[in-house]
């Protein structure tokens, strides 16, 4: 999965500005009809922006075209004072046009690269549109009658529908006719644009991808810098991460060591997608599950078993399927014996045990444990040094990021280090240990103790 960086953010705005100004110049025109209303196209242009865009993104057009006219800008059918001229009866179409567009797009979601085109494809667009359509006048009818009645003109419910909505039939039958062929033309365009990447990047991230489930790698972070502003408060950055490159195989234990401040958790929470590179690419096999250094304040559920359920929940499983992925994850981290006790009476290794458990709860097979053996006594890192191995074993891709390499570099396959930003060491744990760690504030973990006189460090 590849992250979204601020070039396609740039891209999904603009075109979001670009079907504002589509939406904009095509309500201005109307369409006349032989003696009859003629059709203006403001819910058209609208309906059809939420239903190809999608989402949000469609009545955030919407709202760009409404801003237009807020502030005189003409953007109605015979109409040259903008969207003030809609404060008089026919005011709260206004807002039917933003809840259709925002129907439609909730409707049909954001836009793929895999959008079906077939009769199922067909029959979603149209009972969207045809909702849509609809909500426009849920507001406009009841705006009429109380403006009329404002004006001395109070109407029934029946002679509020003869006027603003029996008349205007044929020709929304019409532009809902044209919006199913439209909108399933112009998706497939949208989804070029609205999702995170461009054409070639997302060539490139599905390269990465079937690379990835062919081959080796789980993770891949290609010259990636993440700045943060100055200390000072001026406008100068400092880089918490520099160009950093490096390749995280299947299934590997890799350790990232470094001091405080070495930019282990930044590359943490940008591998885990909770922060966005300032600059270049990460890649993943899957989403990564995320085990915080204080695992007890990601226990969400009263219980191990509630806790492990509140994911598959989330993700849209019943009840009786999460609970049985819950009993299938506890087991897997040796805590279906405990699952019915309160969460709050386990051990600190245990908490991290249920933490991983509702990660692989998730269907997540990259885990990231951040100072796995911060606050824990020797019975607790042999707990977590024992599940690591375990995921291990079991070819789950395993992340460890720690300073306290003596606990736990046996266990890894891959060794990185950090310092002030950048990789300085990259490759096999062993061949690390002949290296002078100190140089990169690491304390040498083969420092050996002979007696008691040795036991501080130094």
């Amino acid at each position: 999965m590849r992250q979204e960086n601020s070039k396609n953010r740039i891209l999904k705005s603009c075109f979001i500005a670009l079907f504002a100004a589509i939406i904009s110049v095509g309500c201005v025109m109307s369409i006349p009809l032989p003696g009859g209303v003629p059709i203006s196209l403001q819910n058209f242009f609208c309906i059809l922006a939420g239903a190809t865009l999608g989402g949000a993104f469609g009545p955030a057009s919407v709202l760009i075209w409404m801003a237009a006219g807020a502030v005189g800008i003409p953007v109605f059918a015979n109409a040259h004072g903008g969207i003030a001229i809609l404060a008089g009866p026919t005011g709260g179409y206004i807002f039917g046009y933003l809840l259709g567009s925002l129907a439609a797009g909730i409707a049909l979601g954001v836009p793929t690269e895999n959008e079906r085109k077939g009769r199922l494809a067909v029959i979603k667009i149209a009972a969207a549109a045809f909702v849509a359509y609809a909500i426009v006048y849920v507001p406009g009818i009841p705006w009429f009658m109380h403006v009329m009645a404002g004006k001395g003109k109070p109407q029934t419910f029946q002679a509020a529908l003869k006027l603003t909505f029996i008349p205007f039939i044929p020709g929304d039958l019409i532009k809902f006719a044209v919006t199913i062929p439209l909108t399933l033309l112009l998706r497939p365009i949208a989804a070029r644009y609205i999702s995170s990447s461009s054409k070639s990047a997302r060539d490139a991230e599905r390269e990465a991808l079937r690379e990835m489930r062919d081959g080796k790698s789980a993770v891949s972070l290609k010259n990636v810098t993440k700045l943060f502003p100055g200390r000072d408060g001026g406008k100068k950055y400092e880089a918490a991460l520099y160009d950093v490159s490096m390749e995280i195989e299947k299934g590997s234990v890799t350790i990232v060591g470094g001091a405080n401040g070495s930019g282990k958790s930044v590359l943490m929470q940008l591998i885990s997608g909770l922060m966005e590179p300032t600059d270049g690419e990460i890649t993943t096999m899957s989403k990564p599950g995320l085990v915080f250094q204080e695992a007890a304040t990601q226990i969400l559920g009263d219980t191990p078993r509630e806790d492990a359920a509140v994911g598959p929940r989330n993700a849209g499983e019943t009840k009786e399927s999460a609970a049985r992925i819950a009993e299938n994850a506890l087991a897997e981290v040796r805590l279906l014996d405990k699952a019915d006790i309160p969460a709050e009476f386990l051990s600190g290794g245990e908490k991290r045990r249920l933490a991983v458990a509702s990660i692989i709860a998730m269907n997540r097979d990259i885990l990231i444990f951040d100072e796995p053996y911060a606050n824990l006594d020797y019975p607790g890192v042999l707990d977590v040094n024992r599940l690591i191995a375990e995921l291990h074993e079991k070819g789950r891709t395993v992340i460890i990021l720690t300073h306290e390499l003596e606990k736990c570099l046996a266990l890894a396959d891959h060794f990185v280090i950090l310092k002030e930003g950048k990789v300085v060491f990259d490759g096999k744990p062993e061949d690390a240990l002949s290296l002078n760690l100190e140089q990169w504030s690491i304390r040498n973990p083969l420092a050996k103790y002979e007696s008691a006189s040795d036991l501080v460090w130094r």
